[in-house]
């Protein structure tokens, strides 16, 4: 992981598991390519123990404005104990191949 700057923007209704949540990746846009920025941002998840669910480029957003990117559209994301460790992996090399690593 490349130590990424990132904040949550919201929580899910009642304050359950990653729903609604953003992630955006502050300060690194000038240094990094895009392709390193998503992979940090799949990495802050995983640090977290949060899966996305669902690997796709259509999931990932950058603001005209600020040129930040984030990750959208968590409705199959699942975190805590219901992930296992081999499935944070799995999505990973997922990430990596939709990047072209």
């Amino acid at each position: 992981m490349l130590g990424t700057p990132w904040k949550w923007d919201s929580v899910g209704e009642n304050g359950e598991g990653p729903t609604r949540y953003t992630l955006w990746l502050y300060s690194l846009i000038g240094f990094l390519t895009t392709r390193d920025i998503v992979i940090c941002l799949y990495e802050s998840l995983h640090a977290r123990g949060i899966l996305h669910g669902d690997v796709e480029l259509r999931h990932i957003r950058r603001r005209r404005l600020t040129e930040e990117l984030r990750l959208i559209d968590f409705d199959m994301a699942r975190c805590g104990k219901e992930v296992m460790s081999w499935e944070l992996e799995e999505e990973m090399d997922k990430v990596r191949t939709m990047c072209g690593q």
